[in-house]
């Protein structure tokens, strides 16, 4: 079951990476170059949910799960952990959007760019290494959570590698 383990988390870490960088990017950006009037209110918001203990929210995560048939899956654990960590990339990108010009995307879009393709041809490139940081830490901290797996999945298929070696500790 160690090596099942393994796997399942390399699924879920790199799943989930990859989700939080694609959605993270999308919604950095709109932050950061679409000014509405909530905007500043929330980021701000952002900054406070994540003072509430992951803890808190398991018996509400749990029984959404349940209705959604997410329980013992791989999926379930993704989605849930891309929805906690989201608001992170979120808040390591937006600064780094907001620091690229964005009169190279004006330049774009003058040229014949859509705002989205100047978002990809411009600003993605522009971006990698905010990219790289946060594709570190997202797969760091997934690859390292303990409790969204343990509470989500029962069966032994599906536990990751965390859980398993929770489960060595004896009295």
């Amino acid at each position: 079951s160690f090596y099942a383990a393994f796997l399942n988390s390399a699924i879920v870490a790199v799943s989930v990476t990859a989700r939080t960088r694609l959605f993270g990017s999308l919604s950095a950006y709109t932050i950061a170059r679409l000014r509405f009037r909530w905007t500043l209110f929330l980021l701000q918001a952002n900054i406070v949910a994540r003072f509430v203990p992951v803890i808190v929210l398991m018996i509400p995560l749990y029984i959404v799960m349940r209705s959604m048939g997410q329980l013992n899956s791989l999926a379930g654990v993704i989605i849930a952990e891309t929805g906690f960590l989201l608001p992170y990339a979120i808040l390591i990108l937006a600064p780094y959007f907001d620091s690229i010009p964005s009169e190279l995307e004006e330049a774009a879009r003058i040229d014949g760019c859509t705002r989205l393709g100047a978002f990809v041809r411009i600003v993605l490139p522009l971006a990698t290494p905010a990219l790289a940081a946060c594709g570190v830490i997202m797969f760091i901290v997934s690859w390292h959570e303990l409790l969204i797996p343990l509470i989500l999945n029962a069966r032994p298929d599906f536990m990751t590698l965390p859980v398993v070696i929770a489960s060595l500790v004896g009295d």
